[in-house]
């Protein structure tokens, strides 16, 4: 069955090798112009953008487990302790 559809595309859909190709190159010739259309400071901010919004939501991630860490903390030492020391 694989050996079946192997190299075989949907004709209803209308997609051939060729089709996709020319789609394909034509949208990454239009992404590479608007690249190199860019002024430095927006190649950099492009570049360096997706890092901060990476490194916000990690920050956010690590404040919101120390949150619940603390909490845990808190519940250990105000029901556990008193019950140790009885």
């Amino acid at each position: 069955m694989a050996e079946e559809m192997s190299g075989k595309f949907d004709k209803r859909a209308g997609a051939t090798p060729k089709s996709i190709s020319v789609t394909l190159n034509a949208f990454l010739s239009a992404i590479s112009d608007y690249f190199f259309r860019l002024n430095i400071v927006r190649k950099l901010l492009l570049g360096y953008l997706p890092l901060c919004i990476l490194l916000t939501l990690f920050a956010i991630l690590g404040l919101t487990s120390f949150t619940t860490l603390n909490q845990l903390n808190n519940s250990i030492i105000e029901t556990d302790i008193p019950l140790i020391n009885l």
